[in-house]
């Protein structure tokens, strides 16, 4: 076995590392790139308003965010100038989970026996459940409803309720009603009602015909 001299294997280093770098030791490489930021295609969600011209279209918002439970909204649109403002906030906060019970109530009932038997005259769940202390029925006649102008406060009356809907620069922007929500004893109707409605909608699912859900309906409305 020969063996290798030193100075031989140092000379062979450095000629073969002058090879491998081609005559240069610096090294080219690609500048870096910035990824592309992708451009979403979804356009964007629709701005809800926040004041209106006509006292009613605040009134009609209302609905909406109450049908789709939507407490926060219920809530941004009370008027925060209510003296009882603490209370009456809590009252609508209830609401806003009232109201889509007695939607579905309605859904369930019309579904299981059909239109002509929510429309029938003996069909007691036909002003609803009561659990909205009216306000979903009494809604149904808002185009109807009246309007007076009272110092820059628009007062619509629809059945027992009487909404103050308040402007700002011309726009009607916060409402208040005066007829419910006072005390916290009208807050508790509310939250009862709201666990009635519950029971009767399992009633419906579970009546095989009208006249065992009204039996049910009676054993429900008397707890």
């Amino acid at each position: 076995m020969r063996a290798h001299h030193p100075l031989v294997t140092t000379l062979s280093i450095v000629v073969l590392g002058g090879v491998s770098g081609c005559g240069d030791s610096k090294v080219e490489r690609p500048a870096p790139t910035t990824p592309a930021v992708p451009t979403s295609t979804t356009p964007p969600a629709a701005a809800v308003p926040a004041s209106w011209n006509d006292p009613k279209d605040l009134l009609r918002a209302l609905k909406g965010a109450l049908e789709a439970g939507d407490t926060a909204r219920v809530l941004a649109l009370y008027d925060d100038s209510d003296p009882a403002v603490a209370v009456k906030k809590r009252f609508w906060a209830a609401l806003a989970e009232a109201f889509p019970a007695e939607g579905r109530v309605r859904a369930a009932y019309t579904k299981k026996f059909g239109q002509a038997g929510w429309d029938a005259d003996d069909n007691p769940l036909r002003w609803g459940t009561g659990s909205d202390v009216g306000l979903a029925s009494s809604f149904e006649r808002l185009g109807e409803a009246f309007v007076d102008e009272e110092n820059g406060t628009a007062r619509v009356g629809i059945d027992k309720f009487v909404f103050r809907v308040s402007r700002r620069d011309g726009r009607c922007v916060a409402f208040r009603e005066d007829t419910f929500g006072g005390n916290d004893d009208e807050v508790r109707v509310v939250v009862e009602g709201t666990a009635r409605a519950k029971k009767i909608l399992s009633a419906v699912d579970t009546s095989a015909d009208v006249a065992t859900f009204k039996k049910r309906f009676e054993e429900i409305r008397g707890q």
